[in-house]
């Protein structure tokens, strides 16, 4: 683990465990304000109410104690109707007004609980995540490296070649979980450009494609058809890869076995379609409308490894070089995960 890997994973921890400090403080503060503005408005409604009512009766006694039958009496009591109707259409706006406040006071509250269960929420799966997809790899290499010590005091090389191979295929597990992480930091940190270069789109895919079938579990097939112009096309090709790989690695892991899974490449005069597709067990619908957030995995992915990062990181790439990354699934049908670019000219 080199320092700039640890600094992202640290970088992340110190991120979950202290912000959550300043939420607390910032919800005390719109109560605060909240209670000072609704018994301020309160009172100052009472005494307008309170002082218009006084007025309004003293005036009246007035004009009852000097005036008997005269034009004047009726000319005088709708003044003071007027008067009254004015105090009250004056004390209804001010209330109006305080409702106002009230339910934008009670909109940012409401925000501010959401942010923080979100925050909790990011907190939990971090410590999950941490605490599955590093603690089991470590406590697995511990075990390979006990045995192996075992082994070779028996002089037993196949066994010794089979746990030395566990710990470098658990070793390389552990160093794609950092390397999510660090590529996460380094987008939130704006360090990820996307630098369009020339290049053989569909050499690229028939290369990766040809990576990940040795990856492929038992009983899988794989597929690549293109269509449409072939020739050179103008994206980032570094981003285009991690984000294809990462497609199809995902397609390896959830398709399940005796899957089918196809890379599809459609280049037209206008657009470049990149789409990855299986006929596994596809993905459910509460699981849909959380697909790219952050350290989100599905449910029913049981012991699967993962760490919840990389569609989110897919869709960033996409995103950077101008992109669009849609997706459809069919629960035990078919998933599809589909990146449109415009074509450069």
């Amino acid at each position: 683990m080199n320092n700039n890997q640890l600094a992202a994973i640290l970088g992340w921890r110190k991120y979950v465990e202290h912000s959550n400090d300043r939420i607390p403080d910032r919800g005390d503060n719109i109560m605060y304000r909240f209670r000072l503005l609704f018994y301020t408005g309160c009172g100052v409604s009472v005494v307008l109410v309170v002082v218009l009512g006084l007025i309004s009766y003293m005036h009246l006694s007035q004009l009852q104690a000097t005036t008997a039958r005269t034009g004047l009496q009726s000319g005088a009591l709708r003044q003071i109707k007027l008067f009254v109707t004015a105090g009250t259409a004056m004390v209804l706006m001010i209330v109006a007004f305080l409702v106002y406040i009230v339910l934008n006071e009670l909109k940012s509250r409401s925000r501010a609980y959401q942010h923080e269960h979100q925050l909790n929420k990011l907190k939990s799966n971090f410590i999950t995540l941490a605490s599955h997809e590093f603690r089991t790899p470590l406590s697995s290499v511990m075990l390979s490296a006990a045995l192996i010590e075992k082994y070779a005091q028996k002089q037993e090389t196949e066994n010794i070649v089979k746990h030395s191979l566990k710990i470098k295929t658990v070793v390389h597990r552990l160093e794609v979980i950092l390397d999510d992480f660090l590529s996460l930091e380094k987008l939130d940190a704006g360090r990820v450009m996307a630098s369009a270069v020339s290049f053989d789109l569909d050499t690229l895919c028939r290369e990766t494609m040809e990576e990940v079938c040795f990856m492929g579990k038992p009983g899988q097939q794989f597929s690549y058809e293109q269509t449409g112009n072939v020739g050179m096309v103008g994206l980032d090709q570094e981003l285009i890869r991690k984000a294809l790989t990462n497609l199809l690695f995902n397609a390896v892991k959830y398709a399940g076995e005796q899957a089918h899974i196809w890379l599809l490449l459609q280049i037209t005069e206008e657009w470049i379609t990149i789409s990855v597709k299986d006929n596994g067990t596809g993905i459910a619908e509460k699981d849909q409308h959380q697909l790219f957030t952050i350290f989100h995995r599905v449910d029913d992915s049981g012991n699967i490894p993962g760490t919840g990062l990389g569609l989110h990181i897919v869709k960033r790439y996409v995103q950077l070089m101008g992109g669009t990354l849609h997706f459809y699934s069919r629960p035990q049908d078919e998933t599809c995960f589909e990146m449109t670019f415009p074509v450069s000219r």
